[in-house]
């Protein structure tokens, strides 16, 4: 980076700024200014430093989602932070809250009149084809109950300034307001990496967003105790917005959940959740009012709740934002804003907006056409910027079929000229320049625009679209010019909202999580044993005596125990086993398929962990897929071998363990983290040792006495030596081996400390006294532990006796050799597990219809 791009006292910075009015005395100029001294008095190291500290904190966020082979500058260059803040004047401010709420007052007019009488239809003030032709115009959205007060609840505003410093508004978000998250993500990485550029400066706060959207929605459902129980409703992780989403919904303090997670019943809204359903009384949205309902609007969409409409029109739920307020998102009404404005409140508005021009006229298309260089061309109701064409960019021929398509449909596009916009202080890793700018605003309710607004520069900032699309992010800072003046605080906000449980989508992805980490974890610990044992196909005494560590590994990868002893095409060679069960996707029992799946799980529920614990996921995934990209260089090759990579492995799953201790409330939600760890473990456990003491053929179990070193091996396997020695100080012996592994309660991997754990998990998700049914799986835990507990070592491993009758005594003197009868109660204890696994599905992940209250609601008597 030459030192140059950094300087304060660049002359093009200022003189540009004062020629585009941007430079005029005053007092955002000013702190933008000091803004650019204190970051030109910083040396390269330190702003190398400043922006490898962002790269960090934005990683930890999920702000990469793939694997990556890119050295530190390629990484930067790419996706570089912006240092300099978008300052916004006091004064000027307040013109822009007061244009905005000007705005939402006469939109909100508009759907509450196209919703019911379309009196300004009647009155010709608009066409009527312009809002019939909308696919966002829904009459079954018509007269709703709850809406006829106030249609927007969250709201955002799309601004960019001209060369004379005047704000227009270019877009208008008035169904769903994304990118929040965004700017308070912004300016809490900006005062880690940079507190300096804040001291003395009095700006507006902006942490209380989510608090204050809260507030909106307990406004609207306005029930006596405050206590309203709301939810955010997404489409999930393919959607582009969902980390904002996410956000929000853990910002607010609500369950963020997808149409899978609500059913409709006598037109009132439930949530499905681990304690049964639970009734729901405000949804915030976030997609459009056409995926909502696939009975009433879209039935092809797969995010909607069949039947919420109804608990709508019945007044038993409340919307946010209105159902239908999409419509007043189409450009074409953009052209008769100041129609609308008057219409509704007697008004000019106070902030311009790009003239629109409607393409249905023929005078527009000719217009445009002769002169195309200087228009952009969107879609009326589209969004996005597949929607959106800037006529001099195409080549002659897309021009012409589109200009094709324009013929066709012309009602369905608009033009306008392209802007000429004031450019903005930037500086980046790439150094110091002059860019476009958009900043989107908040709208609170009618009345409120919230001071947490964010922007972002770069070539797509000449025209609004998606923020995640744009270059770079930029804070915005509202400065404070008068004190601070007391904000009215509904008496709703002071009372914290019900918490609904959790939801039964959310515990099965959490219980996977658990049973796919602990997969992970002990199929790395028995490959670094086995894969140093010569292969079982061998014909060496040596070779068949390992050959019950060999079944071990199959069997716990989900292979048939005699996999390695009938060579075939899926069988790997012994030299291909590491790389088979580390590092080959197309192998589902190997460690990154496991990890891909917990990845995946924690990917769609992103609200319910730390930033700390999806760090560490994050990076190990990505490490390991890493290696599996480069299997074939030398590198890997020699960590496969010398067995660092399976140390590394352990490792990082070691800190996923440490960061969800710490970093996790421990609530339901840690408890079915907690359940499908010790569930898979003791699972495994089992497994493991029913191989090595009496392996499988065809089906078959094989009994033969067991060597101390296979014992050994096998306690190294599942990480248990250091419990042995302590507790025996002696030779490894089956039958102790087996009660260490079974029955101890104080090793961390035996079969009775993990069904403890997992009585425990129930016991704190379900309390004392669980609803009656759903204490099904707390039941057979018991039993499972019942069963442990009363296995006596002695009958599986009988000392002969004179008259060859087992005996109990020394377990020195018990057998090495397990009775037949060993394996078939491991095989039943392993069937009782598998039944736990089911019965915690069939009760709380794959939800039952199931009131917590049954009288509320009798299913069993016929209507």
């Amino acid at each position: 980076m030459p030192p140059a791009a950094y300087s304060s006292n660049n002359p093009a910075l200022g003189s540009q700024l004062q020629s585009q009015g941007l430079g005029t005395p005053s007092v955002s100029w000013g702190v933008a200014h000091q803004i650019q001294k204190t970051l030109g008095s910083l040396s390269l190291e330190q702003l190398d430093r400043i922006f490898s500290l962002a790269d960090e904190l934005r990683e930890e966020e999920g702000t990469y989602l793939a694997p990556r082979d890119a050295s530190p500058q390629d990484a930067k260059s790419a996706g570089g932070f912006d240092l300099m803040p978008l300052v916004v004047g006091g004064d000027e401010w307040s013109r822009i809250e007061a244009g905005l709420t000007q705005r939402v007052r006469a939109w909100n007019l508009f759907l509450r009149d196209i919703y019911s009488g379309q009196e300004i239809l009647k009155a010709g003030a608009i066409p009527y084809d312009i809002v019939y032709s909308d696919p966002n115009f829904h009459r079954g959205c018509a007269r709703l109950p709850g809406v006829t007060a106030n249609y927007l609840q969250l709201t955002a505003f799309d601004l960019q300034q001209d060369v004379r410093g005047q704000w227009l508004v270019v877009e208008e978000h008035l169904g769903v307001a994304d990118g929040a998250s965004y700017a308070l993500k912004k300016r809490q990485i900006l005062r880690q990496i940079a507190p300096r550029l804040f001291d003395g400066l009095e700006i507006l706060p902006i942490e209380d967003f989510a608090a204050q959207v809260l507030d909106v929605l307990q406004e609207l459902v306005r029930i006596p105790d405050g206590g309203a129980r709301g939810v955010l409703l997404a489409q999930g992780s393919s959607d582009e917005y969902y980390l904002d989403d996410a956000a929000l919904a853990r910002q607010m303090g609500v369950p963020i959940v997808q149409g899978n997670d609500l059913v409709v019943l006598d037109s009132r809204l439930y949530l499905k959740t681990i304690g049964g359903i639970e009734p729901v009384d405000v949804v915030l949205r976030r997609m459009a009012t056409s995926l909502l309902d696939p009975v009433v609007f879209d039935m092809g969409s797969r995010y909607g709740v069949p039947g919420l409409l109804s608990c709508v029109r019945k007044g038993a739920l409340a919307v946010a934002n209105g159902l239908g307020s999409d419509l007043a998102n189409n450009r074409a009404l953009a052209a008769y804003l100041s129609v609308i404005t008057e219409y509704y409140t007697g008004e000019k508005p106070l902030l311009p907006s790009p003239h629109v021009l409607e393409m249905r006229d023929v005078d527009v298309r000719e217009e445009v056409a002769d002169k195309r260089d200087g228009y952009v061309i969107r879609h009326a109701w589209k969004r996005g910027p597949a929607h959106e064409w800037v006529s001099r960019h195409m080549p002659e021929h897309d021009w012409n079929r589109f200009w094709q398509e324009i013929e066709a449909s012309p009602s369905e596009y608009v033009a306008h000229k392209l802007p000429t916009q004031a450019a903005h202080p930037c500086w980046t890793p790439s150094g110091s320049r002059l860019l476009p700018t958009t900043l989107r605003a908040f709208a609170l309710g009618l009345d409120r625009i919230s001071p947490c607004a964010l922007a972002w520069t770069g070539p797509a900032a000449s025209l609004p679209s998606s923020v995640q699309s744009t270059d770079r992010v930029k804070d915005v800072w509202i400065l404070r010019t008068v004190p601070a003046a007391s904000a009215v605080v509904h008496a709703q906000a002071e009372e914290a909202p019900k918490r609904l449980r959790l939801t039964s989508r959310v515990a099965e992805s959490l219980f996977w999580m658990g049973r796919y980490a602990e997969r992970a974890e002990v199929t790395t610990r028995i490959l670094r044993i086995v894969q140093m044992q010569p292969s079982p196909l061998v014909g060496t005494s040596t070779a068949k005596l390992r050959q019950p560590l060999w079944a071990a590994m199959a069997a716990v990868s989900g292979h048939a125990p005699d996999f390695f002893l009938k060579p075939g095409r899926e069988m790997a060679s012994p030299r291909e086993v590491p790389y088979y069960f580390l590092l080959d996707r197309r192998n589902g029992g190997s460690v990154l398929s496991y990890l891909l799946s917990c990845r995946q799980n924690a990917e769609n529920i992103r609200e319910h962990f730390p930033p700390e614990v999806w760090s560490v996921l994050n990076h190990l995934y990505l490490e390991v897929a890493l290696h599996a990209d480069q299997s074939a260089t030398e590198r890997v090759r020699l960590v496969m071998e010398d067995r660092s990579l399976h140390q590394d492995i352990l490792t990082q799953l070691d800190e996923l363990t440490g960061a969800l201790e710490k970093h996790m409330l421990h609530n339901d939600a840690w408890h079915f983290w907690q359940l499908g760890v010790y569930a898979e473990r003791s699972l495994m456990t089992i497994q493991t040792l029913k191989q090595v003491l009496a392996p499988e053929v065809d089906g078959v179990s094989r009994i033969t006495p067991v060597s101390s070193t296979n014992l050994d091996l096998l306690l190294q396997m599942l990480a248990g030596q250091y419990a042995y020695r302590i507790l025996y100080h002696a030779r490894p012996v089956a039958a102790r081996v087996a009660r260490l592994l079974l029955q101890d309660q104080e090793f961390p991997r035996s079969a009775l400390f993990c069904m403890e754990g997992m009585k425990r998990a129930l016991t704190a998700t379900l309390g004392d006294r669980p609803v009656k049914g759903s204490d099904a799986p707390l039941r057979h835990c018991g039993l499972l532990i019942t069963e442990l507990n009363f296995i006596d070592m002695a009958t599986y491993f009988p000392r002969a006796g004179e008259n060859g009758a087992a005996s109990a005594g020394d377990e020195d003197d018990l057998s090495d050799m397990p009775t037949p009868d060993f394996p078939k109660k491991l095989t039943e204890l392993t069937d009782l597990l598998l039944d736990f696994n089911v019965l915690i599905s069939d009760h709380y992940l794959d939800h039952q219809v199931m009131f917590r209250e049954p009288e509320l609601f009798d299913l069993t008597h016929p209507r």
